[in-house]
């Protein structure tokens, strides 16, 4: 029992050491980081959750760590190899691959609950006006 959650708490670690090197790779594409692991008990949760001020647009981020990766080296390097590696076709072949729709699903309901409350927030915000053109 304690093997495991010792391995537990050293897989959590890799997993907040993957999602810290994501985070700064997508800032440095000039995302801001909104939210770290928001959570739904009963749904799901998302890792990252982002917003680009000039493209506009969110992104939901599910983080994959993988314990090959030489976490004693510099947390730059590592950043450049994700970054070569996201934007080469190797990274295409193999995305599909590494989340069950199951998992899929149930980042895309806590995805709109986020956005859902994020409306509400910002209607509360602007005094219920709606900045959305809903009708």
């Amino acid at each position: 029992m304690i093997k495991n959650k010792s391995k537990k708490s050293i897989n959590f670690k890799y997993g907040l050491i993957a999602e810290n090197i994501a985070a700064e790779f997508l800032e440095n594409k000039g995302y801001k980081v909104l939210c770290r692991r928001y959570k739904k008990f009963g749904i799901g949760e998302i890792d990252l959750i982002l917003f680009n001020n000039i493209k506009k647009e969110f992104l939901i981020v599910e983080v994959k760590g993988r314990k090959s990766l030489n976490l004693s080296k510099n947390p730059h390097e590592i950043t450049n190899k994700f970054s070569n590696f996201i934007e080469s076709d190797k990274y295409n072949n193999i995305i599909h691959n590494i989340i069950r729709y199951s998992q899929l699903k149930k980042i895309y309901q806590c995805a709109e609950i986020f956005i859902s409350e994020l409306k509400e927030f910002i209607d509360k915000l602007y005094n219920g006006k709606n900045l959305y053109n809903d009708p």
